[in-house]
Protein backbone atom coordinates (compact mmCIF):
# COMPACT_ATOMS: atom_id res chain seq x y z
CA UNK A 1 0.00 0.00 0.00
CA UNK A 2 3.26 2.25 0.48
CA UNK A 3 4.21 1.79 -2.73
CA UNK A 4 0.83 2.68 -4.42
CA UNK A 5 0.27 5.96 -2.74
CA UNK A 6 4.10 6.69 -3.12
CA UNK A 7 3.43 6.28 -7.01
CA UNK A 8 -0.10 8.28 -6.70
CA UNK A 9 2.16 11.16 -5.02
CA UNK A 10 4.73 10.92 -8.16
CA UNK A 11 2.37 10.94 -10.72
CA UNK A 12 0.20 13.35 -9.64
CA UNK A 13 1.75 16.10 -7.13
CA UNK A 14 1.87 18.43 -9.45
CA UNK A 15 -1.87 18.66 -9.75
CA UNK A 16 -2.42 18.21 -6.50
CA UNK A 17 -0.11 21.49 -6.02
CA UNK A 18 -1.74 23.44 -8.96
CA UNK A 19 -5.33 22.97 -7.55
CA UNK A 20 -4.26 23.29 -3.81
CA UNK A 21 -5.11 22.10 -0.24
CA UNK A 22 -8.52 21.66 0.77
CA UNK A 23 -10.29 22.18 -2.70
CA UNK A 24 -14.01 21.44 -3.61
CA UNK A 25 -12.72 17.89 -4.70
CA UNK A 26 -12.59 18.66 -8.24
CA UNK A 27 -11.28 16.40 -11.28
CA UNK A 28 -7.95 14.90 -10.97
CA UNK A 29 -6.05 15.96 -14.50
CA UNK A 30 -3.00 14.22 -15.27
CA UNK A 31 0.25 16.50 -15.06
CA UNK A 32 1.59 18.10 -18.38
CA UNK A 33 5.13 15.53 -18.29
CA UNK A 34 2.86 12.60 -17.66
CA UNK A 35 2.36 10.12 -21.03
CA UNK A 36 -0.38 7.93 -20.93
CA UNK A 37 -0.64 4.90 -23.02
CA UNK A 38 -4.31 3.73 -21.83
CA UNK A 39 -3.46 0.90 -19.46
CA UNK A 40 -0.32 2.24 -18.61
CA UNK A 41 0.81 5.41 -17.39
CA UNK A 42 4.17 6.83 -17.32
CA UNK A 43 5.79 10.26 -15.75
CA UNK A 44 9.60 11.11 -16.63
CA UNK A 45 11.47 14.00 -14.75
CA UNK A 46 14.49 15.11 -13.49
CA UNK A 47 14.89 14.18 -9.18
CA UNK A 48 14.43 17.52 -8.14
CA UNK A 49 15.62 20.78 -9.69
CA UNK A 50 17.12 21.02 -13.34
CA UNK A 51 20.70 20.16 -13.24
CA UNK A 52 23.10 23.09 -15.16
CA UNK A 53 25.56 22.15 -17.29
CA UNK A 54 28.31 19.98 -17.01
CA UNK A 55 26.96 18.28 -13.83
CA UNK A 56 25.31 15.14 -12.63
CA UNK A 57 21.96 15.22 -12.73
CA UNK A 58 19.39 12.11 -12.24
CA UNK A 59 16.27 11.32 -14.32
CA UNK A 60 13.63 9.23 -12.58
CA UNK A 61 10.92 7.29 -14.58
CA UNK A 62 7.54 6.45 -12.61
CA UNK A 63 5.13 3.40 -14.16
CA UNK A 64 2.11 3.04 -13.10
CA UNK A 65 -0.88 0.24 -14.19
CA UNK A 66 -4.03 1.08 -14.58
CA UNK A 67 -6.29 -2.02 -13.04
CA UNK A 68 -9.33 -2.71 -15.11
CA UNK A 69 -11.43 -3.90 -12.27
CA UNK A 70 -10.40 -1.30 -9.85
CA UNK A 71 -13.47 1.15 -8.71
CA UNK A 72 -14.16 3.93 -11.02
CA UNK A 73 -13.43 1.94 -13.65
CA UNK A 74 -15.81 3.38 -16.81
CA UNK A 75 -16.98 -0.42 -18.40
CA UNK A 76 -19.89 -1.45 -20.21
CA UNK A 77 -19.28 -5.45 -19.92
CA UNK A 78 -21.68 -6.33 -22.26
CA UNK A 79 -23.35 -4.40 -24.90
CA UNK A 80 -25.50 -7.02 -27.21
CA UNK A 81 -26.82 -6.02 -30.62
CA UNK A 82 -29.27 -3.19 -30.42
CA UNK A 83 -28.33 -2.51 -26.70
CA UNK A 84 -27.33 0.77 -25.19
CA UNK A 85 -25.07 2.72 -22.92
CA UNK A 86 -25.08 6.18 -21.45
CA UNK A 87 -22.36 8.43 -19.41
CA UNK A 88 -23.59 11.80 -18.56
CA UNK A 89 -20.12 13.82 -18.05
CA UNK A 90 -21.25 16.43 -15.29
CA UNK A 91 -18.81 19.66 -14.08
CA UNK A 92 -16.18 17.22 -12.64
CA UNK A 93 -14.97 15.78 -15.89
CA UNK A 94 -14.81 19.42 -17.71
CA UNK A 95 -10.57 19.68 -18.67
CA UNK A 96 -10.35 15.42 -19.23
CA UNK A 97 -10.11 12.94 -21.84
CA UNK A 98 -11.81 9.88 -21.43
CA UNK A 99 -9.59 7.18 -24.29
CA UNK A 100 -11.98 4.07 -24.21
CA UNK A 101 -11.83 1.00 -26.46
CA UNK A 102 -13.67 -2.41 -27.16
CA UNK A 103 -12.37 -5.12 -24.81
CA UNK A 104 -12.97 -7.74 -27.28
CA UNK A 105 -12.09 -5.52 -30.01
CA UNK A 106 -8.98 -3.40 -29.11
CA UNK A 107 -8.61 -1.83 -32.44
CA UNK A 108 -11.85 0.29 -31.86
CA UNK A 109 -11.22 3.50 -30.22
CA UNK A 110 -12.42 6.60 -29.52
CA UNK A 111 -12.21 9.53 -26.77
CA UNK A 112 -14.47 12.07 -25.62
CA UNK A 113 -13.50 15.31 -24.80
CA UNK A 114 -14.68 17.79 -21.91
CA UNK A 115 -14.04 21.47 -21.77
CA UNK A 116 -15.96 24.32 -21.10
CA UNK A 117 -17.38 26.27 -23.83
CA UNK A 118 -17.40 23.42 -26.30
CA UNK A 119 -20.19 23.50 -28.68
CA UNK A 120 -22.32 20.42 -27.78
CA UNK A 121 -23.65 21.11 -24.42
CA UNK A 122 -26.67 20.09 -22.63
CA UNK A 123 -27.98 17.65 -24.74
CA UNK A 124 -28.19 13.38 -25.33
CA UNK A 125 -25.28 12.90 -28.26
CA UNK A 126 -25.43 9.70 -30.25
CA UNK A 127 -22.37 7.70 -31.07
CA UNK A 128 -23.11 4.84 -33.35
CA UNK A 129 -21.32 1.36 -32.80
CA UNK A 130 -21.41 -0.07 -36.33
CA UNK A 131 -18.69 -1.83 -39.03
CA UNK A 132 -16.36 -2.27 -35.53
CA UNK A 133 -15.88 1.18 -34.76
CA UNK A 134 -17.52 4.49 -32.97
CA UNK A 135 -19.00 6.75 -35.14
CA UNK A 136 -17.68 9.46 -34.48
CA UNK A 137 -14.59 8.62 -32.44
CA UNK A 138 -13.72 11.47 -31.06
CA UNK A 139 -16.11 13.81 -30.00
CA UNK A 140 -15.57 17.19 -27.32
CA UNK A 141 -18.11 18.32 -25.03
CA UNK A 142 -19.58 20.99 -22.46
CA UNK A 143 -19.85 19.42 -18.81
CA UNK A 144 -23.60 18.20 -18.32
CA UNK A 145 -23.71 16.29 -21.90
CA UNK A 146 -25.14 12.93 -21.88
CA UNK A 147 -23.54 10.52 -24.20
CA UNK A 148 -25.39 7.42 -25.73
CA UNK A 149 -23.75 4.58 -27.01
CA UNK A 150 -26.02 2.29 -29.71
CA UNK A 151 -24.84 -1.16 -30.64
CA UNK A 152 -25.93 -1.30 -34.33
CA UNK A 153 -23.79 -4.33 -35.21
CA UNK A 154 -24.81 -7.90 -35.16
CA UNK A 155 -21.81 -9.00 -31.87
CA UNK A 156 -21.26 -7.69 -28.63
CA UNK A 157 -19.09 -4.48 -28.05
CA UNK A 158 -17.95 -3.11 -24.95
CA UNK A 159 -17.22 0.65 -23.47
CA UNK A 160 -14.33 -0.32 -21.65
CA UNK A 161 -11.74 2.54 -20.02
CA UNK A 162 -10.64 3.93 -16.47
CA UNK A 163 -11.88 7.34 -15.52
CA UNK A 164 -8.96 9.42 -14.96
CA UNK A 165 -10.04 10.80 -12.02
CA UNK A 166 -8.96 7.68 -10.19
CA UNK A 167 -5.34 7.41 -11.57
CA UNK A 168 -4.11 7.37 -8.09
CA UNK A 169 -5.47 3.68 -8.06
CA UNK A 170 -2.61 2.65 -10.49
CA UNK A 171 -0.58 -0.46 -9.91
CA UNK A 172 3.16 0.14 -9.97
CA UNK A 173 4.71 -2.07 -12.55
CA UNK A 174 8.34 -3.49 -11.02
CA UNK A 175 10.84 -5.07 -13.68
CA UNK A 176 10.11 -3.15 -16.75
CA UNK A 177 13.81 -1.88 -16.98
CA UNK A 178 14.38 -4.67 -19.36
CA UNK A 179 12.04 -4.02 -21.65
CA UNK A 180 12.52 0.06 -21.83
CA UNK A 181 14.74 2.65 -22.90
CA UNK A 182 15.24 6.20 -21.76
CA UNK A 183 17.35 8.58 -24.66
CA UNK A 184 17.74 11.64 -23.95
CA UNK A 185 18.34 14.52 -26.61
CA UNK A 186 19.31 18.40 -27.28
CA UNK A 187 18.82 19.25 -30.58
CA UNK A 188 20.69 16.62 -32.86
CA UNK A 189 22.61 15.62 -29.93
CA UNK A 190 21.38 12.10 -28.51
CA UNK A 191 22.20 9.56 -25.82
CA UNK A 192 20.66 6.33 -24.78
CA UNK A 193 20.30 5.91 -20.72
CA UNK A 194 20.07 2.68 -18.68
CA UNK A 195 17.42 2.30 -16.41
CA UNK A 196 18.15 0.76 -12.62
CA UNK A 197 15.26 0.08 -10.48
CA UNK A 198 15.15 2.33 -7.40
CA UNK A 199 15.65 0.67 -4.15
CA UNK A 200 12.35 -0.04 -1.91
CA UNK A 201 10.66 1.98 -4.69
CA UNK A 202 8.44 -0.03 -6.60
CA UNK A 203 7.39 1.20 -10.08
CA UNK A 204 10.37 3.62 -9.69
CA UNK A 205 13.15 4.04 -12.10
CA UNK A 206 16.18 6.15 -12.44
CA UNK A 207 19.44 7.00 -14.70
CA UNK A 208 21.77 9.56 -14.01
CA UNK A 209 22.72 11.94 -16.80
CA UNK A 210 25.11 15.01 -16.54
CA UNK A 211 23.87 17.46 -19.43
CA UNK A 212 26.97 18.33 -21.81
CA UNK A 213 25.63 22.00 -22.33
CA UNK A 214 23.06 24.27 -21.97
CA UNK A 215 19.62 24.44 -23.33
CA UNK A 216 16.17 22.76 -24.01
CA UNK A 217 16.30 19.38 -23.41
CA UNK A 218 13.39 16.37 -24.25
CA UNK A 219 13.01 12.33 -22.71
CA UNK A 220 11.60 9.69 -24.99
CA UNK A 221 10.76 6.22 -23.48
CA UNK A 222 9.72 3.51 -25.60
CA UNK A 223 9.87 -0.24 -25.30
CA UNK A 224 6.89 -2.16 -23.78
CA UNK A 225 5.54 -2.41 -20.19
CA UNK A 226 3.17 -4.87 -19.27
CA UNK A 227 2.76 -6.18 -23.04
CA UNK A 228 1.91 -2.39 -23.62
CA UNK A 229 3.79 -0.81 -26.55
CA UNK A 230 5.20 2.32 -25.37
CA UNK A 231 6.45 5.42 -27.38
CA UNK A 232 6.07 9.29 -25.40
CA UNK A 233 8.58 12.16 -25.41
CA UNK A 234 7.81 15.14 -22.98
CA UNK A 235 10.36 18.32 -22.43
CA UNK A 236 12.79 18.61 -19.65
CA UNK A 237 13.01 21.85 -19.40
CA UNK A 238 16.27 23.82 -20.17
CA UNK A 239 19.70 23.01 -18.33
CA UNK A 240 21.04 26.26 -17.19
CA UNK A 241 24.64 27.08 -18.51
CA UNK A 242 27.61 26.75 -16.16
CA UNK A 243 29.11 29.99 -14.67
CA UNK A 244 31.76 31.45 -17.78
CA UNK A 245 30.05 29.83 -20.60
CA UNK A 246 28.33 31.30 -23.74
CA UNK A 247 24.66 31.30 -24.70
CA UNK A 248 22.65 28.29 -24.76
CA UNK A 249 23.93 25.39 -26.56
CA UNK A 250 27.36 25.91 -26.14
CA UNK A 251 30.01 24.53 -24.26
CA UNK A 252 32.24 26.26 -21.46
CA UNK A 253 35.63 27.60 -21.90
CA UNK A 254 38.37 26.99 -19.43
CA UNK A 255 38.76 30.02 -17.40
CA UNK A 256 42.84 29.90 -18.21
CA UNK A 257 42.29 29.99 -21.74
CA UNK A 258 40.39 33.09 -21.00
CA UNK A 259 43.90 34.79 -19.83
CA UNK A 260 45.75 33.41 -23.14
CA UNK A 261 43.39 34.30 -25.45
CA UNK A 262 43.40 38.05 -23.86
CA UNK A 263 46.87 37.85 -23.83
CA UNK A 264 47.26 36.54 -27.80
CA UNK A 265 44.48 40.09 -28.46
CA UNK A 266 46.77 42.14 -26.66
CA UNK A 267 50.20 41.19 -28.46
CA UNK A 268 48.41 41.04 -31.68
CA UNK A 269 47.14 44.50 -30.89
CA UNK A 270 50.66 45.73 -30.23
CA UNK A 271 52.11 44.66 -33.38
CA UNK A 272 49.62 46.34 -35.33
CA UNK A 273 50.92 49.37 -34.03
Amino acid sequence: MRHELFLALVLLAPVAQAHGAGGSGGAIVLPPDALDFGHVIARVAWDGATPTAGLDGTLRVSLARVSEDAPGAVIEPNMEPGGTTSITFDESWAGIVLRYHCHPHPFMTGNVTVQRGAEVSNENLIVRVHGFMYDPSEITIAPGTNVTWVNEDNVNHTIHAMDPRVLALGIPMADAQDMLKLEVSQGKNRTLLALRPVENLTGVYEAHYTPPVSGAYRARLYGFAADVPIDGSVALGSVAPAAGTGPPGTRAVPEPLWGVLVMLAAVAFIRRR
